[in-house]
């Protein structure tokens, strides 16, 4: 569980940092409404890839799964620290925003697979909890980046903070595939045997 949350909590890190870093880019262009326009870019390729996503198969284990979707995602922001045009920034946020669906279908799916039997609306709490953690510490710090450095410094951040929390899963990784623990028999299932 604490592995997943983790994963969620770096997951809810990286956003925080675009929700914050996107208006920001918008405005100081002067077109401060297009801030929540590109923004949407993210839903749009989320969605068309977490469709793709969803049709095949994915090839690698969950305890891999999770470190891999969180770095690329980490990865991908840190091209948006590049464009100096919000087309660009915007072209970058669609490459980006393919990382969304896959990983909160991973975070999802990790739970079915390590909270206790009878355990998983609680697990499904906790991961929420910590997404909202991670929005409120990226949000926080890309504020500051933002006021005091720049837009890119912003986005090159949520792409260290990504890469760390996918660092971390990544030790963690043997918590995922031991899986959820199992009860110990009782006296009378023993005495079945």
């Amino acid at each position: 569980m604490r592995t997943v949350a983790v994963a969620a909590m770096g997951f809810g890190a990286v956003i925080g940092f675009a929700e914050v870093a996107v208006p920001a880019a918008a405005t100081a262009a002067g077109h401060q409404p297009m801030g929540g326009v590109m923004l949407s870019a993210w839903s749009v390729s989320s969605v068309i890839f977490g469709v793709l996503y969803g049709m095949r198969p994915w090839p690698r284990a969950m305890h891999l799964r999770l470190p891999f979707l969180l770095g690329a995602f980490g990865l991908l922001v840190a091209f948006s620290a590049i464009p100096t045009g919000l087309l660009g920034l915007t072209l970058t946020l669609l490459i980006a925003g393919t990382m969304i669906t896959p990983q909160s279908t991973a975070h999802s799916t990790a739970l079915e697979q390590v909270a206790p039997a009878g355990t998983i609306t609680e697990a499904f709490g906790w991961v929420i909890t910590a997404v909202t953690l991670g929005l409120a510490l990226g949000q926080s710090t890309s504020g500051y980046f933002v006021e005091h450095v720049s837009v890119s410094a912003s986005f090159l951040a949520a792409s260290v903070v990504g890469l760390i929390f996918a660092g971390l899963v990544f030790l963690m990784r043997g918590t995922i595939t031991r899986g959820a623990p199992t009860a110990a028999p009782t006296k009378d299932h023993a005495l079945a045997r």
